[in-house]
C-alpha cells in the first residue's frame, strides 16, 4: 500500500501544480506543521534548597498556518503547568520559540514537556534531581581551527570532557565517554548531530570535519541510558560510573566558511519523526523540505524550493534505510519501521563542489 499511497500523492502534486501553471502561476503543496526540534536546558535541573527551580526551553517549528506554540510541564507525579513559548526568531521557513519558567512542584525523577503546535504534537523528557544524586561533567576547553576558511576545507574540533572527583569541586579528565559534534546555522536554534568520537586517556578528543557552511559548533556529552545488569566486566564497571553522572555541553565555537557568489546553499528545513516515541515494530513518517539559495541572494532572496532532488533518511553514521524524491514544494517523506532508536538523519548529497549538502538530525525514542 505503501506504493499506491506515493503514487496518489505524486499525482495529486502534480496535477495543483498543473493547475498552477494554466493559472499563470504556480501552486505550492502545503507542508504540514512540523516540531523539528525541541531541547530543554538545563538537564538535568537541580533542585536546590530555599530555591525554586526552574526550566528553559527552545524549539523549532516549520510549516502549518500560523499557528501558536503550546508547552506543557508533566511532573513525576502527574502534576501540570503551562510553560509559555515566544517566538524569537522567525524567517519564511522556520521559527525558533524560547520558554522558561518554574517548575510546578520540586519533585525529583523524570519530568515530560508536551508540545502542541497545530495539530503537531511532541513530548521531550528530562531529569530534576538533587545537586548530589550525580556527579558533573563539563567541557573546560572547546575550539574549532581554523575559525575562517574556504568551504569544502578541513576543519579541526578539540576538547576536554572532565568529571567532578572528591564530591568537591574538583574535575579531572574523563576517559573513553562518548561525545558528540553538534552544528547550529546562525539563524536556528535546532542543533544537527553531525558525528561522534571518544575521549582520550585524559579526557580528550579531537575530530576533523569538512566545513560546509558557516554557523556554530559545540561538544555534547549525554551518560548512558542502558547500563549492563550484575556483569563483572570492565566495561559494564564503566558504564555503571559513567551513568552516575550528569550530562554537559561546551560552549558554542563558530566558524565561518568562505563561499563565492554563486555558490548554492542547500539545506533540509524542519525535518521531524512522527511519531518520535515509538513501542515495538511501530512505523515512523521521517518528513522535512530541501530549500536552495544563492550566495549572492542571502540577503535579498528568501530560500526556493529544491525539487526533483534524492535525500536519504539513515541512522547516524548507518547505510541508507529509505529515500525519497522532494516534490514541487521540495517536500520528502520516507517511511519504513526503525530497526534502531536513537538519531535518525536525512540527507541530501551534493553535486559537485558548486553547491552544498544538505543535513539534519532528529532523535527517535522507545517507549
Amino acid at each position: 500500500m505503501n506504493w499506491l499511497t506515493t503514487l496518489l500523492r505524486r499525482l495529486l502534486d502534480f496535477l495543483r501544480w498543473l493547475l498552477g501553471l494554466l493559472r499563470g502561476g504556480t501552486v505550492d503543496v502545503d507542508v504540514p506543521a512540523h516540531i523539528a526540534f525541541t531541547e530543554v536546558d538545563p538537564d538535568p535541573v537541580l533542585l536546590v534548597a530555599g530555591s525554586r527551580a526552574s526550566v528553559r526551553a527552545r524549539a523549532v517549528t516549520a510549516g502549518g498556518r500560523d499557528e501558536t506554540l503550546t508547552g506543557t510541564l508533566i511532573a513525576p507525579d502527574g502534576t501540570t503547568a503551562p510553560l509559555a513559548f515566544r517566538a524569537a526568531l522567525t524567517t519564511p521557513e522556520e521559527t525558533s520559540w524560547e520558554a522558561d519558567g518554574p517548575l510546578p512542584v520540586a519533585a525529583a525523577g523524570s519530568w515530560r514537556l508536551s508540545l502542541a503546535y497545530g495539530k503537531a504534537e511532541a513530548e521531550v523528557t528530562f531529569t530534576a534531581e538533587e545537586p548530589d544524586a550525580r556527579r558533573a561533567t563539563r567541557f573546560p576547553a572547546f575550539d574549532v581551527t581554523p575559525e575562517e576558511e574556504d568551504a569544502g576545507t578541513p576543519i579541526l574540533l578539540r576538547g576536554a570532557l572532565e568529571v567532578q572527583v572528591g564530591g568537591g569541586q574538583e574535575f579531572a579528565g574523563f576517559a573513553d565517554q562518548p561525545v558528540t559534534l553538534e552544528f547550529r546555522y546562525p539563524d536556528s536554534f535546532a542543533w544537527i548531530e553531525i558525528t561522534d568520537t571518544v575521549t582520550g586517556p585524559r579526557g580528550n578528543f579531537e575530530v576533523t570535519v569538512t566545513a560546509e557552511e558557516s554557523g556554530f559548533w559545540r561538544a555534547a556529552y549525554d551518560p548512558p541510558e542502558d547500563v549492563p545488569g550484575p556483569v563483572m566486566t570492565f566495561a559494564a564497571d564503566q558504564a555503571r560510573a559513567a551513568s552516575a553522572t550528569r550530562g554537559a555541553r561546551s560552549r558554542e565555537a563558530r566558524n565561518t566558511a568562505r563561499v563565492p557568489p554563486e555558490f548554492l546553499h542547500v539545506r533540509i528545513f524542519s525535518f521531524a519523526a512522527s511519531p518520535s516515541t515509538i513501542g515495538s515494530k511501530e512505523n515512523v513518517v521521517f518528513s522535512g523540505y530541501l530549500r536552495r539559495r544563492r550566495e549572492k541572494d542571502k540577503n535579498t532572496k528568501s530560500w526556493e524550493n529544491y525539487s526533483g532532488r534524492s535525500v536519504g533518511v539513515k541512522q547516524k553514521d548507518g547505510s541508507p534505510s529509505g529515500a525519497d524524491v522532494t516534490r514541487n514544494n521540495g517536500f520528502f517523506t520516507v517511511g519504513f519501521t526503525p530497526g534502531e532508536t536513537g538519531t535518525w538523519k536525512a540527507h541530501y548529497q551534493k553535486r559537485g563542489t558548486s553547491e552544498g549538502n544538505g543535513d539534519a538530525s532528529v532523535k527517535v525514542k522507545r517507549k
